[in-house]
């Protein structure tokens, strides 16, 4: 079975890195922005990219550092993504 892996933020992503690596039957995981690009102020250390390609962390854990006090100054909100709809009203896919 080949898998495709979405994942919306840098802990996910250094997350399922993690279990792409101890599984052999990935063949991608999309990232919808490049890490160490986005919320970087609350995790200021990311997975390695280089070259289109997401790198064995060299730090323990995830190989992420999370900053608790940005974390602190920037929280939550829940937002409801755009709905492409239809003429008729109706919701449907991009």
């Amino acid at each position: 079975m080949l898998a495709t892996l979405i994942t919306p933020g840098p802990a996910s992503s250094a997350a399922i890195l993690q279990l792409n690596l101890a599984i052999s039957n990935v063949g991608v995981q999309e990232q919808p922005r490049r890490p160490g690009t986005y919320s970087t102020d609350v995790v200021p250390v990311q997975v390695p990219w280089v070259d289109g390609y997401l790198l064995p962390p060299d730090r323990p854990g995830l190989g992420i550092e999370f900053d608790r006090a940005a974390a602190r100054r920037s929280p939550f909100q829940m937002t409801e993504s755009p709905h492409l709809r239809r003429l008729d009203g109706s919701v449907t896919n991009w």
